[in-house]
């Protein structure tokens, strides 16, 4: 079931239209097309996910997704805190490196996550 905002959001008309144009570009960045969305209140019932396919809840499932995500940057940060480096960590982390290479089509290694995360340490105001 989508949720509803308890907060009243008025837009002028060139506010409106402003977030309508950013809504349908597929070369913005895409956190800045979803609040776009979720601002003109176009929120999505279901997503498509690579690995399940069509995920109904799809607020549900992407808040788990986040908590997961908070869990594990509260994980790689205690290893770090404990003295582990970069490449411990990454054997530290579930799931094989093969395993999330051949997912993401090689874009995406634990050890490049780990470090991303390690870099919000350095600079905690700019996301990782």
């Amino acid at each position: 079931m989508p949720l509803k905002s308890p907060f009243l959001v008025i837009l002028s008309e060139s506010e409106r239209q402003h977030l309508e144009s950013i809504a349908r570009q597929y070369t913005s960045p895409y956190c800045d097309v979803i609040r776009a969305k979720a601002s003109l209140g176009r929120h999505r019932r279901s997503l498509l996910c690579q690995h399940r396919g069509r995920v109904g809840n799809a607020t549900v499932m992407l808040r788990q997704k986040l908590g997961s995500l908070v869990e594990l940057d509260e994980r790689i940060k205690e290893l770090h805190r404990q003295g582990l480096g970069e490449a411990q960590i990454s054997q530290a982390l579930p799931g094989s490196d093969l395993l999330w290479r051949l997912w993401t089509g090689g874009h995406f290694s634990k050890r490049n996550f780990v470090r991303a995360f390690l870099r919000s340490l350095q600079h905690p105001n700019r996301p990782a």
